[in-house]
């Protein structure tokens, strides 16, 4: 998958290697069952017409910029990189989203980025809108391209009749409830970290102190059994979360595991095996 890092300023210099292709449009934050479901519908078609299959994202989240407010990720860039890949993507267009961009009118951006970027068809979830304040939507978004493309709309995505997006799932994170996202997510919750330090306790096993990516949206403060992975190797842990307000936890590995000083560690959240309350005890989660 080849990925273009668009900017207004290089906007109009990287047309020239583009090339038709369908594309599906949105954040993907969390990048679950719902986004799943409208990345396949665009490689699906894309392959029916014999075209690239592509990724339109948007970094920052809107809120940061808009309303400059901090948002939580779900998922990193690196992390979606790979997602997308898997599900058969073949380019990504990673647009900066700043003031400039948010002030776009409806019809100057799919002039500007769907157009211009030769797209045949879009893809999108019913909730997307795009140019300023997000009045563009998916019910005007063809008229808005002046007919240059087509375009799908998939409808909301549910489970237990209530629908799946990434505000549902911020929601459940931050209750600790990591096992139940897979549902949602059609994997466990994963965040990124590095290690950064290494001890030995008499008559204990070893504790490393790890630095989560602070981009990322923590479960809260507990004790929870997780998947580590490297490029190595995968193993099982516990994992400690003492404080709601920084990104650092202390994982003991299930057997002899040595991990080396900064090395970048990926973590798979697979239960909670208790939350930390505020008055200092832990209750139990089942």
């Amino acid at each position: 998958m080849k990925t273009f890092y668009i900017t207004h300023q290089n906007r109009k210099t990287l047309l020239d290697q583009i090339k038709p292709c369908v594309v599906a449009l949105g954040f993907f934050d969390g990048v679950h069952l719902g986004h799943q479901k409208v990345i396949k519908t665009a490689v699906k078609i894309a392959k029916q017409k014999n075209v690239q299959a592509a990724v339109m994202t948007f970094s920052p989240h809107p809120k940061e910029v808009i309303n400059k407010q901090k948002v939580g990720y779900l998922t990193s860039i690196e992390t979606k990189q790979k997602i997308f890949q898997n599900l058969g993507v073949e380019f990504l267009y990673l647009i900066q989203f700043d003031s400039q961009f948010s002030v776009l009118s409806p019809r100057e951006f799919t002039q500007n980025y769907l157009v211009d970027f030769q797209i045949e068809h879009v893809v999108a979830g019913d909730d997307f809108t795009y140019g300023f304040h997000g009045k563009g939507n998916m019910r005007n978004i063809v008229s808005d391209g002046l007919g240059s493309y087509t375009a799908t709309t998939i409808e909301q995505f549910q489970f237990q009749g209530k629908k799946i997006s990434s505000t549902r799932i911020r929601t459940i994170i931050k209750e600790g409830n990591v096992g139940f996202l897979p549902h949602l997510l059609g994997d466990f919750y994963k965040t990124n970290g590095v290690v950064k330090k290494r001890e030995v306790p008499s008559n204990r096993d070893s504790i490393y102190k790890v630095y989560l990516d602070e981009e990322c949206l923590l479960p809260r403060p507990g004790t929870y059994k997780v998947m580590i992975q490297t490029e190595e190797k995968n193993f099982e842990a516990t994992i400690h979360r003492y404080g709601e307000k920084d990104n650092i936890i202390y994982m003991i590995p299930y057997g002899l595991q040595i991990l080396g000083e900064n090395q970048r560690i990926n973590i798979k959240w697979l239960k909670c095996l208790s939350i930390k309350r505020k008055t200092g005890c832990a209750s139990t989660v089942s």
